[in-house]
């Protein structure tokens, strides 16, 4: 897990944020739609690695996407595709 810090400031005001970045695995109904999400994703400068699913996790068509992008923002861009489901780098469910 990895702790990233952003400063802003904004009219001589200093606001700090923070995202926890963890590896996430997102699994789709089908082949079609993880390279359309991979596709999208590096389109969007977000980095990720098509894969196949991991063994622990029997869920999709057999390819995932991994990557350790904010999870809020990878929804973000992957709206409108068919998400089976989200799991963290222990393979619990994130999302259904």
């Amino acid at each position: 897990m990895i702790l990233l810090f952003l400063s802003i400031q904004f009219e001589n005001q200093l606001s700090v944020e923070y995202f926890i970045l963890q590896m996430i695995y997102v699994v789709f109904h089908s082949t079609t739609e993880a390279l359309k999400a991979e596709e999208r994703m590096l389109e969007c400068g977000l980095s990720c690695e098509l894969m196949p699913v991991p063994k622990s996790i029997s869920a999709g068509c057999g390819l995932c996407i991994k990557t350790e992008e904010p999870l809020e923002r990878v929804m973000e861009v992957l709206k409108g595709l068919k998400v089976e489901s989200v799991y963290n780098e222990g393979f619990e469910r994130l999302l259904p």
